[in-house]
């Protein structure tokens, strides 16, 4: 095996199409496709099934990607710290977020490109689960994550893991306008325990499910989405209500939002893996930690 098959892998993983992956690479297909043919040969396995909708890991291939990533990383970190040695920053810099983290990081993302600009930032979404398993498995360098917190905790530090608080946001019912609770002020979870429950399957799971268990409801799902516009349809077309994070709705969504009691907010951390941080890393949490001053001190 070798360092150009295993990126090749994880660029299909990641992209889910050889040509993607060429892209994101700056390879042609068919290099791409040889470096995964040859990794299979070697591993005599299939890792890749190819079809019209694109590329899919196989058993293994999955079961692989950890490692692989991992490996990969490591190299990274050996080239990265190297190149600090030598004072220049340059390589790549993994961070896992779930979909309404993502929104939080462009522009620190751009401002460490204006102050690293040899230092490629590359982001790896999944579930909140999937990403506290990477920054477990120190497979990322930095890593969004939440926890549920009462309002007078909002500004309270991660001093434990050495992260940065980088947003707060409300836990919210999301309901059809004509609901009979969406005009209330505020909604108790115990209100909703009638209707159908969509549960969002891109992050917030864990959260909701401390919650439920807070309030000494089970928390059983009438179905479970991924897409936050799926969901939000759904809910539009009064197939059951949701409760989510404040952050997890876009504009425009055209439904009530009712906030829950007692209240919940979500505070969402940038957090390192280790404390053996590339520079690269500990530049963005300066980023952050700054950000997060700036937006205080406006308040």
């Amino acid at each position: 095996m070798n360092l150009a098959q295993l990126r090749a892998l994880l660029a299909v993983a990641d992209e889910g199409t050889f040509t993607g992956a060429g892209d994101a690479l700056g390879l042609t297909q068919s290099a791409v496709s040889h470096a995964v043919a040859s990794l299979e040969r070697e591993l005599e396995l299939p890792l890749v099934v190819r079809g019209r909708g694109g590329a899919q890991l196989t058993a293994y291939g999955r079961q692989i990607l950890a490692h692989a990533r991992e490996a990969v990383h490591r190299v990274d970190r050996i080239a990265s710290d190297a190149a600090a040695a030598t004072g220049q920053h340059r390589g790549r810099l993994r961070v896992a977020v779930f979909p309404s983290a993502a929104q939080l990081l462009p522009k620190l993302i751009y401002e460490l490109g204006q102050q690293m600009p040899d230092v490629t930032v590359v982001l790896l979404e999944g579930t909140d689960t999937e990403v506290r398993a990477w920054l477990a498995d120190r497979i990322v360098d930095l890593a969004a994550v939440a926890d549920l917190a009462d309002p007078v905790a909002l500004d309270a530090a991660c001093s434990s893991a050495g992260g940065v608080l980088l947003a707060a946001d409300r836990i919210v019912a999301v309901l059809d306008p004509d609901h009979p609770l969406a005009r209330q002020p505020q909604v108790d979870l115990h209100e909703l325990a009638d209707d159908p429950l969509l549960l969002s399957d891109g992050g917030c799971e864990p959260l909701l499910r401390q919650l439920y268990d807070a309030a000494s409801l089970p928390l059983r799902p009438a179905r479970r989405i991924r897409d936050v516009a799926t969901l939000l349809a759904m809910v539009r077309e009064r197939l059951g209500v949701t409760v989510v994070p404040e952050l997890t709705l876009p504009d425009g969504h055209g439904l009530a939002v009712v906030p829950i009691i007692p209240p919940k907010h979500r505070r969402l951390f940038l957090v390192p893996a280790d404390d053996k941080l590339p520079a690269a890393a500990t530049a963005l949490l300066s980023l952050a930690r700054r950000q997060r001053f700036a937006s205080r001190t406006s308040q």
